[in-house]
């Protein structure tokens, strides 16, 4: 395969990745100008565990196979600054945009050349092997960057989560405490409800707090068969942004949500108006609910 003009090698065909990864080795061996990055604010995790913030991305002129069988595409890259016995993963995005069907046990994937027609690439059974071993050899997880630079904000996250969770039991503390000390009047105590009759409680996010992670964590189990679906941004008037806005700060203040950006699924919010006159932020998660298994 041919990278910005340039013979590459030992290049992982990677179906479970949702973007091309090309390795700052290689960049810098291709002798590409990183003033043609652009810069991404987001996380990757990679095969083997480790937390890394890309250096940018860059689109490069891609050819794969020779003669008959080329096919010459545009592809974006990540550039990621960390040990790898590849130089380049090829995502998702590559495999999908030459047509390839990829087999791992024939080591073999098939595309369509620049006519339209079959062709077909082989790997080395030689090199994979040789790949294989040194990723095993590599640590489990590693630090894009070292020192004060890299562990201060990890440090502080850490206080963060130690410091709500530790508000969070001083919080259930004083309700028990308070529990235990009310005594009511007899007529003050709970009296059941009149037959038809019953009671609505609706809490506000500040009277609600965090659960801790030590009690539960909420995953999702999303089928590896899946295709991953980023919802286009949908437009809403005036008064429902104004709306999300509020409801935004107000989960952002009470801990529930955080800025965050995702590469994979993304989903939109839908405005509910209510009997009330007012307005109910949800989620919708439709995409997302077909991609998970049931619970039952």
């Amino acid at each position: 395969m041919r990278i910005a003009n340039w013979e590459v090698d030992k290049i992982l065909i990677d179906g479970g990745s949702s973007a091309n990864i090309i390795y700052i080795s290689a960049f810098n061996e291709l002798k590409l100008d990183r003033k043609d990055l652009k810069r991404v604010n987001y996380e990757v995790t990679g095969f083997n565990g480790s937390r890394l913030t890309p250096k940018g991305i860059i689109e490069l002129s891609v050819r794969v196979g020779e003669r008959s069988r080329r096919r010459d595409v545009q592809a974006e890259f990540l550039v990621i600054n960390s040990p790898s016995p590849y130089n380049v993963i090829m995502g998702r995005p590559l495999i999908h945009k030459i047509g390839g069907v990829v087999s791992t046990y024939h080591l073999a994937m098939a595309y369509t050349n620049n006519e339209g027609w079959l062709a077909k690439l082989s790997g080395s059974q030689k090199t994979t092997q040789q790949c294989y071993i040194t990723a095993l050899k590599q640590p489990a997880k590693t630090r894009q960057q070292s020192g004060s630079e890299r562990r201060l904000p990890e440090k502080r996250e850490r206080k963060s989560r130690k410091r709500k969770r530790e508000e969070y039991h001083k919080e259930k503390h004083k309700q028990k405490l308070a529990m235990e000390n009310f005594e009511p009047a007899k007529e003050e105590m709970a009296r059941p409800l009149p037959s038809g009759e019953h009671v609505t409680v609706e809490l506000t996010e500040d009277e609600m707090p965090e659960i801790d992670p030590a009690v539960m964590v909420h995953r999702l189990n999303v089928k590896e068969d899946i295709r991953i679906v980023r919802q286009k941004k949908r437009s809403f008037s005036a008064e429902k942004n104004q709306a999300i806005q509020e409801e935004v700060e107000n989960l952002m203040e009470a801990g529930f949500v955080e800025p965050r950006d995702y590469p994979e699924w993304l989903a939109n919010v839908v405005m509910v108006k209510k009997a009330n006159g007012q307005r109910r932020m949800c989620v919708d998660f439709t995409d997302l609910n077909k991609a998970c298994s049931k619970d039952c």
